[in-house]
């Protein structure tokens, strides 16, 4: 008996370890795809953000490389200059690379091109946040919106790109095993069409989310990132002793 239960115990994980077998199972593998994706992304995300707060200090080092050393509470540091006075320039050096890097996309660029980008624009976003506290709010918030906004067309075109890939490598493995049925290739066709089209849709909105977070209110956003100025305080009443 228990030999005969762990035959089909083996069994049963060897099916579960297969490629999906019917249409059913390969549109749930497929829907499953993207949230699986963005859950990954956004835990790499947090752990990321978690890793920078926990090395403020070599943040900073790795921020004024080329600069002298400075100090995130804006006092100069053995006569270095403050953080606040290093920090903008920077962010408006990442958002020029990123800027370029979309101005050479084209409608026949490949996928990595994008991604290219997507990676610069996640390296604006962290100087952003991290130097948040420094920066004036209104063209923080403005340029900080934009960029938002582009990260999630471009993340949206690249976890289509891992989809589709995905779906890709589901065939081949089907087609080799044999056995397979036609009603789960259509399936699969199915999936990979509407994977596809949601990657076209995004494609088509780059262009406009590009040219938003590249145009010249932008651009005078992030000119603008000056250090925050400190609260006025109150003058002395010159009644009181």
């Amino acid at each position: 008996a228990r030999a005969a239960g762990a035959m089909e115990s083996g069994g049963a994980a060897k099916t579960t370890r297969s490629a999906p077998r019917t249409a059913s199972a390969m549109l749930a593998a497929t829907s499953l795809a993207k949230p699986r994706a963005s859950a990954r992304a956004r835990t790499a995300m947090a752990r990321s953000k978690t890793a920078i707060s926990r090395t403020a200090p070599r943040a900073r080092a790795a921020l004024a490389t080329d600069e002298p050393e400075v100090t995130k509470d804006g006092a100069a540091a053995a006569g270095g200059r403050p953080i606040g006075e290093v920090a903008p320039p920077r962010i408006a050096r990442t958002y020029r690379r990123a800027r370029r890097l979309g101005e050479a996309i084209t409608e026949a660029s490949p996928a990595t091109d994008l991604h290219a980008l997507r990676k610069r624009c996640k390296e604006l976003r962290y100087l952003l946040e991290f130097f948040a506290s420094l920066l004036n709010q209104r063209p923080y918030r403005t340029v900080l919106g934009q960029l938002k906004e582009l990260q999630d067309c471009l993340g949206e075109f690249q976890d289509a790109q891992v989809q589709r890939a995905a779906v890709s490598a589901f065939a081949d493995e089907m087609l080799a095993a044999g056995g397979t049925s036609a009603a789960t290739f259509m399936a699969m066709g199915r999936a990979a069409d509407a994977v596809e089209s949601r990657q076209g849709q995004a494609r088509a909105q780059f262009a406009e989310r590009f040219e938003r977070f590249a145009n010249k209110r932008t651009r005078r956003n992030v000119a603008d990132l000056t250090m925050a100025q400190p609260a006025p305080q109150p003058s002395p009443d010159p009644g009181r002793p």
